[in-house]
């Protein structure tokens, strides 16, 4: 089973990527996967996670440009990360920590090179993760709720005086409803924590706080603070 579990994380990973990068590059009418470079529609060995990279000598079998090694580790990441989350939680937990990673991989992606992400693949997957959380949404207690009142307002006034990001607001939004409020306050800490050395560190007045979030998310699994 774990091969099968490691086998998923890799396509979630793969299917992730891709999908943002179409988002990047807005690329339309496009149904099958396409070279970086060249463009030309990839086979279907050429789209087998890790092992599609290897076969084709890290080089696309057509124009021979170099394919970016991070698609193999993150593939590789995602599959070790799956087998965790199906070894650690119940398997509907881990199906759903598992849609919502990959979701927020194509909103990181999306927002670390364009520093926006399409509203409709936010609010789509929002909704999308609300049905698919649903089973935790009818037992939250009262005081996360109230929390969430707190924290989502407070955000929204951040976000109208163009302080906080509306994407942002959103989905920290949504972690209120999905995790108690000290997963919430644990994932808020530590993406505000890289942000705030990102800019420390770098010449960035700006800075993508999607991907701090994902990561927030990730250790927080780790830490098995979700429940």
């Amino acid at each position: 089973m774990l091969i099968i579990f490691f086998i998923l994380g890799t396509a979630c990973v793969s299917f992730g990527m891709c999908q943002a990068r179409r988002y990047v590059e807005q690329i339309q009418n496009c149904n099958w996967s396409i070279c970086d470079h060249c463009h030309q529609r990839l086979k279907w060995w050429q789209l087998i996670p890790i092992l599609g990279y290897l076969l084709q000598g890290g080089k696309c079998v057509n124009c021979h440009f170099p394919i970016t090694v991070a698609y193999p580790i993150g593939e590789f990441l995602g599959g070790g990360f799956f087998i965790y989350l199906f070894s650690t939680f119940s398997d509907l937990a881990a199906i759903q920590f598992g849609f919502l990673l990959t979701w927020l991989l194509i909103l990181a992606l999306e927002d670390f090179f364009t520093q926006t992400v399409s509203l409709n693949l936010l609010l789509g997957g929002t909704c999308c993760v609300l049905l698919i959380f649903g089973n935790r949404i009818f037992s939250i207690p009262l005081i996360q709720i109230e929390f969430w009142i707190i924290i989502s307002g407070s955000l929204a006034i951040l976000s109208l005086n163009n302080y906080f990001g509306w994407a942002d607001t959103c989905l920290i939004s949504l972690f209120g409803i999905l995790f108690p409020p000290v997963t919430l306050a644990v994932i808020i800490l530590i993406a505000s924590c890289g942000a705030f050395i990102t800019l420390k560190f770098s010449n960035q007045t700006t800075l993508p706080f999607i991907p701090w979030l994902l990561i927030g998310i990730i250790v927080a699994l780790i830490l098995h603070l979700t429940t």
